[in-house]
């Protein structure tokens, strides 16, 4: 279960202050948690999602200087590990974080990000076995059919028919791993899959070995229904009210949401990129890669950059719907953040005697909360129609 002080479910939400003890027990965990070799560090994308925070600029300002102060006390040690900083606990940090929780005083973090992906995977396992299970059904109802149809049926159909039964085969085979064999991670360690089970004790090591390459992967959901060819249609021709128009003056902020995705999923690769192992597990880069392409794909749409005359965007929910809802997000966030240093903004501007942006701030807030909202309400019905086809 997600464990106590978590909001939202255990979601990720923006940033707040934190004590000391949490920052020190989010580093001592986010170790814990490495998947890699011992004495790495944290970076402070991993340190961000143990406290239960999205990665934005503005978390990233108001961590920094904590964390430097930590160092300062000597509670922490930063470094440097592949152009990267990171942060480790000292035995001072150790030993103070072992005090507090002697005493009961150190505050609980929020669910932890390996938890956060195990419940998901079985959230998403319960909802969708069933519809896999159906189209496996279909194509094995298929292949009987073709089978009782003698020898007349063309090889193509055959060729066709094998790459999706085989992608259903293990797309049930995912969600029922995800449902009912992987077990709750314990937050003590990292939760790695090793692709192995209790009974391959029993078989020979080619047969474990045979096991071991057909369980990769196999808490990825996003390879769902994508193995073989499976999925890979082109998508049907979405109708007038799946596509959403982005007013002008709101495409800028959709634009600088979507580098955001572009820069996390950029720094998720990075951090594999340091782990051993990598080169065995492909399957690590997958989520990343997805996002990247989507987002790309999102700004090659609108255009990278701002043009001299901003025009509003027309876009098709059931090719971009991911992109366009995870970067409004993201847009809100940086502009209740301008709301948040609005008063800072203001009192330099009077400095240099320009006029106040606060009443524009706040009115370009709003406007960005409000289309948000309208966009996730038309994203979700277009979601809905999308399972019942």
């Amino acid at each position: 279960m997600p464990e106590k002080g978590s909001k939202g479910g255990g979601e990720l939400r923006r940033f707040e202050p934190v004590s000391d003890e949490l920052v020190l027990a989010a580093v001592d965990r986010a170790e814990r948690h490495r998947r890699g070799v011992e004495r790495e560090g944290v970076t402070l994308s991993e340190l961000t999602e143990h406290l239960g925070f999205v990665r934005t600029g503005w978390t990233t300002r108001q961590l920094r200087p904590q964390l430097a102060a930590l160092v300062a006390d000597g509670l922490l040690a930063a470094y440097r590990r592949s152009s990267r900083d990171v942060w480790e606990l000292t035995v001072k940090g150790r030993s103070q974080l072992d005090a507090w929780r002697r005493r009961g005083d150190s505050t609980q973090l929020p669910e932890s990000p390996q938890h956060r992906v195990w419940r998901n995977a079985r959230t998403d396992a319960a909802e969708q076995i069933e519809e896999i299970r159906r189209r496996a059904r279909g194509s094995v109802v298929e292949a009987l059919a073709l089978l009782d149809s003698g020898s007349r049926v063309r090889s193509d159909r055959w060729f066709e028919l094998a790459r999706r039964l085989r992608g259903a085969c293990w797309s049930l085979g995912s969600a029922t791993y995800c449902l009912y064999e992987w077990a709750e991670p314990d937050d003590a360690r990292a939760d790695i899959d090793d692709y192995r089970d209790p009974s391959d004790e029993r078989l020979e090591p080619p047969a474990q070995d045979r096991l071991n390459s057909l369980r990769q992967g196999r808490r990825h959901l996003r390879q769902w229904g994508n193995i073989e060819g499976e999925g890979t249609r082109p998508p049907r021709p979405a109708p007038n009210g799946d596509i959403i128009t982005v007013p002008a003056e709101l495409v800028a902020n959709l634009r600088i949401g979507l580098h955001h995705l572009l820069g996390t999923a950029a720094e998720d690769v990075a951090d594999i990129t340091s782990r051993p192992r990598r080169e065995q597990h492909p399957e690590w880069y997958e989520e990343s890669r997805v996002h990247l392409e989507q987002a790309w794909a999102l700004l090659d749409l609108i255009g990278w950059a701002d043009p001299r005359q901003q025009t509003a965007a027309r876009i098709d929910l059931r090719q971009h719907r991911w992109a366009a809802t995870g970067a409004l997000d993201a847009a809100v966030m940086f502009g209740d953040e301008e709301l948040a240093e609005a008063d800072v903004v203001d009192a330099e501007r009077a400095e240099r005697g320009q006029p106040s942006k606060r009443e524009a701030t706040i009115e370009r807030a709003r406007a960005l909360r409000e289309f948000t909202a309208a966009v996730k309400k038309t994203a979700d019905a277009t979601n809905a129609k999308e399972e019942q086809r």
